[in-house]
């Protein structure tokens, strides 16, 4: 088989069910590994009766990039699709189309693909992901770049150039024994786009693979994971979009006013609209006290 898929889990939930029976209806063959963190609530279970291969990785030492070196170490197909747990494929072409799209795009080192929120994703965080390069509807092919063009650019110019979103995405084995993925705990993903994109290899977005993905968490635990990511963000690409406390400030007015605008346009019902109304000021402002704190971790 030309193609593996790997996902990491722990406790992934009854909706994991969901997840391996769409992978049970992809139209191209793979071999099925999931690397299990100490799971107590049947997840192993659920993935080995679906035909599965189940690898147990210590949860005190979980690595992001680590965990995904070892799913690739531990396949031997040309083309590994890595997946997270909470990531349902959409559709019975998604491993092909994705693993199409690596394998017949010259010179790339891997592929990722669109990513649809869920249909009880929340308004703001809606918003955030269809701004998000995995939210596209037109294929791209993410060109190389030389030292001299990665100086030339701009902090966020590079993000833009570097996206791409291992939630579900597909890597060539050839240019992953190149460039491993970064033992990091977040934002592997992206730090092994602009390693390889620098070192001559090509990225490919494929929005005919898509995924229905988003994480319907609490907004402390967002605020959490957007303060990781700018952390991320600034040592990988210098991103510092949220420099001191007065832009803390405008900013969370700015985007105070944008969220109300979202919500007169909404389709919620008048419950859940007063609820966001109430909520959009802390919001922004946990999003981006979260920017400013991340970059200030990174040494900003």
């Amino acid at each position: 088989m030309r193609a593996a898929v790997v996902i990491p889990t722990r406790n992934a939930g009854p909706e994991f069910e969901g997840v391996l029976s769409a992978l049970g209806r992809q139209t191209e063959p793979f071999d099925l590994l999931v690397l299990d963190s100490a799971s107590t609530d049947g997840t192993a279970a659920r993935a080995a009766g679906a035909g599965a291969r189940v690898e147990p990785i210590d949860p005190a030492t979980f690595n992001h990039g680590a965990a995904r070196n070892a799913g690739m170490a531990g396949t031997d197909a040309p083309y590994v699709a890595f997946l997270t747990q909470d990531a349902l494929p959409h559709g019975d072409h998604w491993l092909e189309a994705l693993v199409d799209a690596a394998a017949g795009t010259d010179g790339a080192a891997g592929a990722y693909c669109r990513q649809i929120p869920k249909p009880d994703c929340h308004p703001f965080l809606r918003d955030r992901l269809e701004s998000w390069a995995a939210s596209r509807k037109e294929r791209v092919v993410q060109e190389p770049m030389d030292e001299a063009t990665w100086a030339d650019l701009e902090p966020l110019q590079r993000l833009a150039a570097c996206a791409f979103d291992d939630v579900a995405s597909c890597l060539v084995r050839e240019a992953w024994q190149a460039h491993p993925f970064p033992e990091s705990a977040f934002g592997e993903d992206v730090a092994w786009a602009a390693d390889v994109l620098r070192d001559g290899w090509r990225i490919v977005y494929e929005p005919e693979s898509a995924v229905v993905h988003s994480h319907g968490m609490a907004v402390w635990k967002e605020y959490r994971r957007i303060r990781a990511d700018h952390r991320n963000l600034f040592e990988v690409f210098g991103v510092h979009t949220v420099p001191d406390r007065a832009s803390v400030r405008r900013n969370t007015a700015a985007q105070s006013a944008h969220y109300a605008g979202l919500l007169d346009d909404s389709n919620l019902s008048p419950a859940s609209r007063l609820y966001w109304r109430v909520m959009r000021w802390p919001y922004a402002w946990l999003e981006n006290l979260a920017q400013y704190q991340g970059a200030r971790d990174a040494g900003a």
